[in-house]
């Protein structure tokens, strides 16, 4: 604690970093140790004296401290770093110089993708993906293109931060196309080009991507493609619905289900009806019926015969409206109606009140209707 460590304790502690290897959770304490005792006095010099110690002592440990550190130092050390004939070194100061105002920052990043230590070529590529600096979109291309790039690990990284910077400006033209780019690298013999590939895709936010984004969801369930797949579609949102909801309407399609449920999830009321006919076709399947719950804001799993009352709620109920759903949803379960508009975003103070009186006190289903129409909002869970 800074109250209770002395100046004179920083030597100690870097001394300590760097006699002799420590194990991960003896050279977080130390860091942070060193930290304590610099106090308010942490600056460039004390920071340049930190990082020498991790370089020296801890190469095994170093690297998961070394970028914040360095940031610290502010741009003369961010800068030096990037210089440094250690790889570690300048490695570290890659998150620095994406995040640095200073007219060579750029540049010099744009020089450590091209690295000849490849942790050091990754590391600037995923600094450049984290801070988006779109102005390296260039750098990143080129590390993406299997021709040009023998290194699986810096390939991957410039997958990912590709992914992670989005779509180009309007009116760009790439030549080949950024999803070409993409796709290109799925049945890449390296199993790690083909999860980059697929985590990229999930960030980069294309809607003509839902195609290749929903053939992921036939991999294997929980594999980081399966994985990537689901996250992609569920991020472009409505933009994925259409494709979505034309592989719902099949009923021989082998991904109807995983389409089901993103959709579900999503709270889109247009796939209601074939949500239960499949529920129709599959009535001892207790996560889609929990989809029904939540989707239409009514738990008759408790019914004799479910698959016959949510058909006779179907019949009744107002057509593709999630929303009338919901708020009948909750006066079932004693909830007032929300105010007029209360739920037209943004959602103001009301509305939020609103849902959150369901998260803490409603049943099951509304809860979790509850909890994904705060995220839909954007708005923090309480």
């Amino acid at each position: 604690q800074p109250g209770l460590a002395q100046p004179a304790d920083f030597e100690i502690w870097t001394q300590r970093l760097a006699s002799a290897a420590l194990e991960p959770g003896e050279v977080a304490f130390a860091v942070a140790g060193a930290r304590a005792a610099a106090g308010p006095i942490f600056g460039t010099a004390q920071v340049r004296k930190l990082v020498e110690a991790l370089l020296a002592g801890q190469p095994a440990q170093a690297q998961s401290h070394l970028p914040a550190l360095v940031a610290e130092g502010g741009p003369e050390l961010v800068l030096v770093l990037a210089a440094d004939s250690r790889a570690p070194a300048r490695a570290a100061s890659a998150a620095g110089l994406a995040g640095l105002e200073h007219p060579d920052a750029l540049e010099t990043l744009r020089r450590l993708t091209l690295d000849r230590d490849e942790a050091v070529a990754a590391a600037a590529l995923h600094a450049i993906g984290a801070r988006r600096a779109t102005l390296l979109r260039g750098a990143v291309r080129t590390r993406c293109m299997a021709e040009q790039e023998p290194s699986a690990l810096v390939r991957a990284a410039a997958l990912r931060a590709l992914g992670a910077l989005g779509l180009p400006p309007d009116g760009t033209l790439e030549e080949p196309g950024s999803l070409a780019l993409f796709l290109r690298a799925f049945g890449d013999a390296d199993p790690r080009i083909e999860e980059a590939a697929a985590d990229g895709l999930a960030a980069y936010g294309d809607p003509a991507a839902a195609p290749v984004l929903m053939s992921l969801l036939s991999r294997p369930e929980g594999s980081a493609l399966e994985l990537a797949g689901r996250t992609g579609l569920a991020r472009l949102g409505v933009a994925a619905w259409d494709d979505l909801l034309r592989i719902s309407k099949s009923s021989t399609h082998p991904l109807r289900r995983s389409a089901l449920l993103i959709l579900a999830r999503q709270g889109c009321a247009q796939a209601c009806r074939y949500l239960l006919e499949y529920y129709t076709d599959h009535a001892s399947d207790s996560e889609i019926a929990f989809e029904l719950c939540v989707l239409t804001c009514h738990d008759l799993r408790a019914a004799p015969d479910p698959v016959q009352a949510w058909w006779d709620w179907w019949d009744a109920a107002p057509r593709d409206d999630g929303r009338a759903w919901w708020i009948a949803g909750a006066a079932r379960a004693g909830f007032a109606a929300p105010p007029e508009g209360a739920l037209d975003a943004p959602v103001g103070a009301a509305g939020r009140a609103w849902i959150e009186q369901q998260l803490e006190r409603g049943p099951e289903h509304l809860a979790e209707r509850a909890r994904r129409a705060l995220a839909l909002y954007g708005l923090d869970t309480p």
